[in-house]
């Protein structure tokens, strides 16, 4: 049976959350400034739904003077006499009701429209365009005053007229966006099975276009509270005496001549902070819509909890075990697909305390046999204790925290880890590229100098003469309208050492095709050689490659490691390889850093670290290229995803996903020292796995601390089986030819992620 964990703040719910609680995260991922825009949207409506009880006096009601602010008029008298602040809590009622009711039924006939030229033939979608170019062709405010002279006044002709006006861009928005998202798969997958198209159209595509059209719906509402005003004010609006902000303007544009200022000052002054409250809202919703928050892996509890080795009895105290006191609480029983995986997970924790890799000593005897000498001297850069934050971001959690690190010159470093790790926050921070919002603290030394602490004009200098940068995205990293040749004279003018025919002859392209092309006739591979040139124009000391060959294919991934190697021997630069594949990163690394969650949890010499991994996170991204190399019946993996900012754990950040994990998880993680030289991992229960005899025989799942029981504490050391000779030559496997490759993606990207 199950135990009862206490309540604390990160709770392990087994269902998925309710509506409430999803609307309130919802709510608090807008910005500051959208909230207080939320707020005062929701004090206007509160006020017109309530007017009669608020407003002091009879919107209708005449008095004979027109006087000023006072203490029984706050905002004075109109001509009429009738009091101006009665008339503006009234009149946001037809004010509010115009600008809403006229673009949700431009909304309304709008969608139907673009998801028909979205999704008819070219001829339809054509006539449909033009016939709504040509109503955006005519002047609105004209167009909408000659609708409400021939169909009469009304505040429903005056709906329909700004409806009419608005159907064409909200139709046009739509049409964008469905057409984005019809060539999907899963679009396609649904009109295999036969699923017709106003059935995809209303069960998959409208909730991915609901974002951008409801934001831009948002703007089209202050937009017509406006263009309500703007009709009142010339008498093609609300008609006298019913009261809008609009009216009232326009009933005391002739006050203003006669120095009635706040006959039009405040209404002018509530219009005016009603729109930029609705930008502002909708700025807001469009970037929590953009980034939305990633849904946390919420573990089933059994997982969370040590487990017990074999034969030893339950605690006393837990529900359903003998000795546990009356009354306890019984648990839920889970569903069957549940439990089974849950009694699989056990099954095969209990067997080994720590998961068995099989053949990482042969793997790291062989890495530790080509290894170079190590690298001496002070470190060319050095970074200590790297916190990045975003303020009013992720409720105040750091994205990166506590990470340090040295490299010294003519070293590679590799920083692996899943995506969502913050590999490419932490080398942008480094870089002094990080995001405007980014909030970093802490130390990064670049020879003996704080980068940290420089301004942008003093670290600037720096980039691209001492340090340099490769990206991931070659093709969005070169201007498309420029050719290979222009860009690379803009970089030697600037201080470049070579010419822009020896830099492509350094990356092994033709000088003379490339020079003459444009980023968008070249290959990947061959993009990804023009970044790594411009790169190395003037020397660098450091350079950081952030996942340089993620879009490339095997073939491709080889020969660009090797060249950065090659170019790394040859001109002695310093490299940090940011990747999320571990197992080419661990075949060219003279160091390995293993980043989760923000965090360092395992850092030394690669050969140590694959020989013997202590984390679990590392053992299972091992684990995953074990064995998929090997050919193995049940894949590796890591469950669940790397969680967002805001729903880190606390203590052990992997806590949420380590089948090990328990109450001490939760408080902060020390690094202690690992088998190998620098070898530190960040862990309360490390596992250690250490050669003996010759290079197949290891011994597997020695825990530095397993699960306690009465008679203390308890050390496993289970002899696994040696390496098979697949796994031998596979794993990790060293220099390949430009036809080999570890897989048909190139590797496992991660432990958490099924091969495809």
């Amino acid at each position: 049976m199950r135990r009862r964990q206490p309540r604390d703040r990160h709770p392990l719910p087994t269902g998925q959350p309710t509506a409430e609680e999803r609307s309130v995260k919802w709510f608090t991922r807008l910005p500051v400034p959208s909230r207080a825009a939320f707020a005062l949207l929701s004090f206007i409506c509160l006020a017109a739904l309530f007017a009669p009880l608020i407003a002091p006096h009879d919107p209708y009601a005449q008095a004979g003077a027109n006087e000023g602010p006072s203490g029984e008029h706050w905002m004075g008298q109109d001509s009429l006499g009738r009091d101006i602040f009665s008339r503006l809590v009234h009149g946001a009622r037809w004010s509010l009701a115009i600008g809403l009711g006229a673009t949700l039924l431009a909304l309304a006939v709008g969608a139907v429209l673009g998801a028909v030229a979205a999704t008819s033939r070219k001829a339809v979608d054509e006539t449909l365009m033009r016939v709504l170019d040509i109503v955006m062709a005519f002047p609105g405010i004209a167009l909408a005053a000659v609708l409400i002279s021939v169909f009469g006044g009304g505040i429903p002709v005056l709906i329909c007229a700004i409806a009419f006006l608005y159907t064409p861009p909200i139709a046009r928005v739509v049409r964008a966006n469905v057409l984005a998202q019809y060539g999907e798969d899963y679009v396609t997958a649904e009109r295999v099975i036969g699923a017709r198209t106003p059935h995809i159209l209303i069960r998959h595509v409208a909730v991915n276009c609901a974002a951008p059209v409801l934001v831009f719906c948002t703007v089209m509402v202050a937009d017509a509270i406006v263009f309500e005003a703007s009709l009142s004010f010339i008498g093609a609006g609300v008609r006298p005496p019913d009261p809008s902000w609009g009216s009232v303007i326009a009933d005391g544009k002739n006050m203003v001549l006669l120095g009635g200022w706040w006959a039009t000052v405040f209404p002018g002054l509530l219009m005016l902070l009603t729109v930029l409250a609705l930008n502002i809202l909708s700025e807001g919703v469009s970037d929590a819509w953009a980034a939305p928050r990633a849904r946390p892996f919420r573990p089933l509890r059994d997982t969370l909890r040590r487990p017990r080795p074999a034969g030893a009895p339950e605690a006393p105290g837990a529900p359903g075990v003998p000795g546990a006191p009356a009354g306890a609480p019984e648990a839920a029983p889970a569903p069957e697909a549940a439990a089974a995986e849950r009694a699989a997970a056990a099954r095969e924790a209990a067997a080994s305390g720590v998961l068995p890799l099989p053949g990482l000593a042969a793997a790291g005897a062989r890495l530790r046999a080509r290894a170079r000498p190590p690298a001496t001297g002070a470190p060319l850069l050095s970074v200590r204790d790297l916190t990045v934050g975003f303020a009013g971001a992720h409720d105040g959690t750091d994205v990166v925290a506590g990470v340090s690190f040295d490299v010294r010159p003519g070293e590679v470093l590799g920083l692996v880890g899943e995506s969502g790790c913050g590999k490419s926050l932490t080398a942008l921070t480094v870089m002094g590229l990080a995001p405007r919002t980014a909030r970093a603290t802490g130390r990064v030394t670049f020879r003996g100098r704080d980068l940290l602490g420089l301004s942008a004009r003093a670290r600037r200098p720096l980039l691209g003469h001492e340090m340099a940068m490769i990206y991931q995205d070659a093709l969005s990293s070169l201007n498309p309208a420029m050719t290979i040749r222009a860009q690379l004279k803009q970089l030697v003018r600037r201080g470049g050492r070579r010419t822009p025919a020896e830099l492509l002859e350094l990356v092994g392209l033709d000088p003379e095709r490339t020079l003459r092309s444009y980023p968008h006739e070249l290959s990947g591979g061959q993009r990804q050689r023009v970044l790594i040139a411009m790169a190395l124009s003037r020397d660098p000391s450091l350079v950081v490659a952030d996942e340089p060959t993620t879009a490339l294919d095997v073939t491709v991934q080889a020969q660009i490691v090797q060249l950065l190697l090659g170019l790394r021997d040859e001109l002695g630069f310093a490299l940090v390889l940011v990747s999320h594949d571990l197992a080419l990163v661990a075949d060219v690394t003279d160091r390995l850093a293993v980043m989760y969650g923000g965090q360092l949890v395992e850092t030394g010499v690669t050969s140590d670290l694959v020989a013997a991994p202590a984390h679990h996170y590392t053992r299972g991204l091992l684990g995953s290229v074990l064995s998929l190399e090997a050919a193995a019946e049940r894949l590796t993996q890591i469950r669940g995803v790397v969680p967002s900012p805001a729903d880190f754990p606390p203590g052990c950040r992997f806590a949420d996903r380590c089948p090990l994990a328990d109450e001490l998880c939760a408080t902060p993680v020390p690094r202690v020292p690992a088998p190998g030289v620098e070898h530190l991992v960040a862990c309360h229960h490390p596992a250690t796995e250490t050669a003996r005899g010759t290079a197949g025989d290891t011994v597997h799942g020695t825990a530095t601390e397993t699960a306690r029981g009465t008679a203390g504490d308890t050390a496993r050391d289970d002899a696994g089986p040696p390496p098979t000779q697949a796994q031998a030559r596979d794993l990790l496997p060293g220099p390949r030819s430009p036809g080999e490759g570890t897989g048909a993606d190139g590797g496992t990207s991660t432990g958490s992620e099924a091969p495809r």
